[in-house]
């Protein structure tokens, strides 16, 4: 005879899904029909580096043309020594530039992972970040991620590391948002 295996408990708040995943596959979720392990560290740190120069392609053109913020100015004397050093802070200027660096990334951020799953740094590990169900998030739910994502760099980067320790592999923000970040082929792959 057979020993009886035990069901895994239903609570209502997770879903067939979920309750594999944390019973069954212990290493990734189901998507569309296969496999698909959670995504490491090192994969997740390349697609944000990416992603930096893709966003950073669009504010630092914004920021330059209107102004940093900050200048820092030299007097030099007839020989070319320098005398005298002027750092000045002009506070609208400032805080614009901090406004553009945050929203334009914001925007890029939330759309991307709303609409594809997948921002282009994300594409281009093979990357996407879904429900543990499979499931896109929602506009409100990447933006939540995206406010996550601030808070996990502001905590001295804390809150990307925690992957390393995660079962599933999330960040704070993932945890926020109520989602995981998984690896899956690439078009073409079976």
């Amino acid at each position: 005879m057979a020993p009886e295996v035990a069901a895994a408990p239903t609570t209502g708040f997770v879903g067939p899904a979920e309750t594999e995943m944390m019973y069954g596959r212990a290493r990734g979720i189901m998507l569309e029909g296969r496999h698909a392990p959670y995504a490491g560290f090192w994969p997740r740190f390349l697609a944000a580096f990416v992603d930096g120069i893709v966003v950073s392609i669009f504010t630092q053109p914004i920021s330059i043309a209107l102004g940093q913020g900050f200048s820092l100015t030299t007097t030099k004397d007839t020989a070319g020594n320098v005398t005298d050093v002027s750092f000045d802070v002009d506070a609208s200027a400032l805080i614009l530039s901090f406004v553009i660096s945050t929203i334009i990334p914001g925007i890029y951020y939330t759309v991307a992972i709303s609409r594809w799953g997948q921002t282009l740094g994300a594409l281009a590990l093979s990357l996407k970040v879904v429900h543990p169900d499979g499931s896109l998030l929602s506009p409100g739910r990447a933006f939540v991620r995206w406010i996550g994502a601030l808070v996990s760099t502001f905590a001295f980067g804390l809150g990307y590391l925690w992957m390393i320790w995660d079962k599933r592999k999330q960040t704070w923000h993932d945890k926020m948002a109520g989602s995981v970040v998984v690896k899956v082929p690439r078009p073409g792959e079976a």
